[in-house]
C-alpha cells in the first residue's frame, strides 16, 4: 500500500459524507452493505486454521456431506469444545488449535447447512 493511500485512509472512517464532499475526496455509498472488515482477523485466522486442519484430516469441505441426522453430532461436538474451554482447557489436544475456534467452525457448518 503506498503512503498517500495510507495517509488518506487513516482519517477516512471518521469522515462523514459532507466532509468527503467538501474535500473532494472519494465517496462510496455503501453504508447498507455488509461490513466484512468487522471480522476480527486474528480470530478468523484461528478458525481458518481449524478448517485447514480438518481439510487435511478428512477432505476439503467434507462437512458439506452431512445429513440432517448428523447435525446433532455437530452440535454435540460444539458443546464439547465449549465445555472444554469453560473448564480451562483452551487448546484441543489433537489439533493444537483453540477449542473456541473448533466450536465456531461447527457453528458455521450448521449455519451454512441450515440455509436459513
Amino acid at each position: 500500500m503506498n503512503k498517500d493511500f495510507e495517509e488518506f485512509f487513516k482519517d477516512a472512517p471518521t469522515m462523514n459524507k459532507e466532509e468527503l464532499l467538501k474535500n473532494n475526496n472519494f465517496m462510496k455509498l455503501d453504508h447498507e452493505k455488509l461490513k466484512y472488515h468487522l471480522l476480527p482477523p486474528l480470530a478468523l485466522k484461528k478458525v481458518v486454521g481449524v478448517l485447514t486442519y480438518g481439510a487435511n484430516k478428512y477432505a476439503e469441505e467434507n462437512w458439506r456431506n452431512s445429513k440432517k441426522e448428523d447435525y446433532k453430532r455437530m452440535l454435540s461436538a460444539t458443546y464439547r469444545h465449549i465445555e472444554a474451554y469453560r473448564s480451562g482447557e483452551y487448546f484441543d489436544n489433537e489439533s493444537k488449535y483453540p477449542h473456541l475456534a473448533h466450536a465456531i467452525c461447527n457453528l458455521l457448518f450448521l449455519l451454512e447447512l441450515e440455509k436459513v
